[in-house]
């Protein structure tokens, strides 16, 4: 079964991009992953990870999105 497309919007996904930003520990990124897959990291949870959270330098390195909140 493919694996769906997660909303942004979710509270769930919305908790784990909080956690990549507030630099949370590798335990709990996996287990805010868990939560957004369903109980496993899901390969859609992988792609919501790398579509909001990292992004690719130009060097080819990955590295956290820079983020601009607005009010």
């Amino acid at each position: 079964m493919a694996d769906q497309e997660l909303d942004p919007s979710d509270p769930s996904c919305l908790h784990l991009v909080s956690a990549f930003l507030a630099m949370d520990s590798t335990e709990s990124l996996i287990s805010l992953s868990r939560v957004c897959g369903g109980g496993s990291v899901t390969e859609g949870v992988q792609r919501f990870i790398w579509d909001h959270c990292l992004s690719k330098a130009s060097n080819g390195q990955c590295r956290l999105k820079t983020f601009m909140l607005h009010t």
